[in-house]
């Protein structure tokens, strides 16, 4: 399988408190939920919104990020030269 798309659910994310390992994200809003929690994190360069059941986490945290289920999706054929490109950079 070559270049392609990761999808991830936002119910399908686990946040952990932090253990000062360098992969660590940070809470950048945190909404409290009935039946869970919309929280988004700054992770590896990316915004990731996860809806997390539980203790609410606060804006700054320093959390761990766990992935349960994703779906990939492998590049269209049309696309793959410019995927393979920015993936070069």
């Amino acid at each position: 399988m070559g270049p392609g798309t990761l999808a991830v659910l936002p119910e399908d994310i686990t946040l952990e408190p932090g253990t000062g390992a360098a992969s660590e994200a940070v809470v950048t809003s945190s909404l409290y939920g009935r039946a869970s929690n919309d929280v988004v994190v700054h992770w590896q360069g990316i915004s990731v919104r996860c809806r997390v059941p539980g203790r609410r986490y606060l804006v700054g945290e320093r959390v761990v990020v766990g992935i349960s289920r994703a779906m990939s999706y492998e590049a269209d054929a049309a696309i793959r030269p410019a995927l393979q490109a920015a993936s070069v950079r």
